[in-house]
């Protein structure tokens, strides 16, 4: 069983990439019919590109290869200091391992990730469950 304060991961979970400018939610287009305080539940599979965005700039040491430059407004610039603009290579995320990493069963907790083959880890910052339903 997860930690006494891990949540489920639910559509519109907000996610971070530490080599990412800004804060994305999670996308989950399709249902499995497993619900939790009235929003869809994200499973182990459901690390994908479709389902994970980009973060703003990528601030990697290896950014995407071809990615054009971007001027997002917000966000953190590459010390994690807030920033009012940010300018660089557009993040475009390249899930390394096709699966959300450190599953309960097949659910995603708040404890879950994924790698980015720029090398960055994205994690969660909320489950989701905190917006109604």
């Amino acid at each position: 069983m997860p930690g006494e304060n891990t949540e489920y991961l639910v559509r519109g979970a907000q996610l971070a990439c530490s080599c990412g400018s800004h804060v994305r939610r999670l996308n989950l287009p399709l249902s499995y019919g497993t619900y939790i305080k009235g929003h869809p539940a994200v499973t182990k599979a459901d690390a994908t590109e479709q389902n994970i965005k980009f973060f703003g700039v990528c601030f990697s040491e290896t950014p995407p290869e071809g990615a054009e430059t971007k001027r997002f407004e917000g966000g953190k610039d590459e010390n994690g200091q807030d920033a009012e603009s940010v300018v660089g290579p557009k993040c475009c995320p390249k899930l390394t391992t096709g699966e959300w990493q450190e599953p309960y069963g097949n659910s995603i907790t708040m404890d879950s990730y994924v790698v980015c083959s720029c090398g960055g880890l994205i994690r969660p910052i909320s489950s989701g469950q905190e917006f109604e339903g």
